[in-house]
């Protein structure tokens, strides 16, 4: 039995589509953004706060740094991270809160892999939400699963992107707190900017309706019909 009636079926509009796409746009937007900062930001890091290396020295050092770590991706750049913050023994405040931004880049990431790589289409129910699943690719039954959405909730992905690079800047180094009071007091764009990071995150998993094999605990398909009598 279908979970809404026919009466309530909504065909998605040209501006409801038109919002969808600018929404995607956006979030894709700042996911590619966010990498490529986080990934110079890094860079930067090691360069300049743990190696030491000036700006006019040591510029063959500062390329091999750059070698090495520019250009990765998200999941690779997150472990990068976390294993310099445990070889240069930062403490716990420091560690717990770079640990808690990186989780949720990774619940965004998990978002973005999936639109990336498959279709998003209306429910066709009121809510004018949309859909996307990975039927089409999965190799297991049991992983397949539908997420439903709405541009709102890309839009909320989208801006809490464009706050992380900053967030881990200041987060991974010793003197961020210091750093963020100093670039408050110089202007009060910068103070605008810094409050706003400090803002709870806006998108939040937990707003999006998964279903499907993936997350039914006690599905009627994992139990599959008997093989037909030899006899």
């Amino acid at each position: 039995m279908s979970e809404f009636s026919e009466t309530e079926i909504k065909i998605a509009t040209e501006q409801e589509w038109q919002e969808y796409y600018a929404a995607l746009g956006r979030f894709m937007f700042e996911f590619a953004t966010a990498e490529e900062e986080i990934s110079r930001r890094l860079a930067d890091f090691v360069i300049f706060k743990l190696l030491g290396l000036g700006n006019g020295e040591s510029l063959r050092k500062q390329e091999v740094v750059r070698a090495l770590l520019v250009g990765m991706r998200i999941n690779s750049m997150k472990d990068t991270l976390k294993r310099l913050l445990r070889i240069t023994d930062a403490d716990d405040k420091r560690t717990a809160e770079v640990s808690s931004i990186l989780t949720h880049l990774s619940d965004i990431t998990s978002l973005r892999d999936q639109l990336a790589h498959h279709a998003s289409y209306p429910t066709m129910k009121p809510d004018g939400s949309f859909q996307t699943t990975n039927q089409s690719t999965s190799k297991e039954l049991m992983r397949i699963e539908w997420i439903e959405f709405t541009p709102a909730i890309l839009l909320d992905a989208a801006d809490d992107l464009h706050r992380i690079p900053y967030m881990l800047s200041f987060s991974i180094s010793p003197n961020g707190e210091a750093e963020k009071r100093r670039l408050s007091e110089s202007s009060e764009l910068w103070r605008q900017e810094i409050e706003k990071l400090a803002q709870p995150w806006r998108y939040k998993p937990a707003g999006l309706a998964r279903t499907g094999p993936k997350h039914d605990h006690n599905p009627r398909w994992r139990s599959l019909p008997p093989e037909p009598s030899q006899a």
